[in-house]
């Protein structure tokens, strides 16, 4: 099994797929990592560290974000393997959430990874409704659940379940 590259992607490509109110989808790189991170904890209880994201950059992933006058806004990570590709993460900065600014980066995502993946998977906890309602409104179904997949939110509830939700695309 291969892994596919996504470092083919030009900004130009980015930038003629989406833009969303004076904003830029482009690549996020390492010098944006600290960043991202900083965001990441405001908005995950269970944040990916700057290791997270930095291996998925040294492997390729297909790593973009929103920003407006160069402020991050939102990132998404996504790897391929053959012709089956995994949203890693999605995060959108909590002050932004609501405004489409989620559904514009994921709809880039999925236009970006259509010429090569048959389908696109994610997991989500079970208790993420707002997101939940994103992949819904993009065509994503449930396709399974993994048991107590994720550390516990609240301190009553050990672990928390995850739902597999998988997209079919053109391909």
């Amino acid at each position: 099994m291969s892994t596919k590259s996504f470092g083919d992607l030009s900004r130009n490509l980015l930038l003629s797929v989406h833009s969303v109110d004076g904003c830029s989808i482009i690549e996020f790189t390492d010098a944006d990592v600290t960043t991202l991170v900083a965001i990441e904890k405001t908005i995950n209880p269970s944040p990916w560290s700057e290791e997270n994201f930095r291996s998925s950059l040294s492997r390729r992933h297909l790593c973009i974000g929103i920003q407006r006058e160069q402020e991050w806004l939102a990132y998404a990570v996504c790897s391929q393997v053959v012709d089956e590709a995994e949203l890693l993460i999605i995060g959108v900065k909590k002050e932004e959430q609501g405004k489409g600014i989620g559904k514009a980066l994921l709809t880039t995502l999925i236009e970006l990874i259509k010429p090569t993946a048959r389908t696109l998977f994610l997991e989500v906890r079970e208790s993420n409704q707002a997101a939940i309602n994103l992949y819904q409104s993009v065509g994503f179904n449930c396709a399974g659940q993994r048991p107590n997949y994720y550390p516990a939110k609240e301190k009553n509830i050990d672990r928390e379940d995850a739902l597999i939700f998988a997209l079919e695309l053109d391909f």
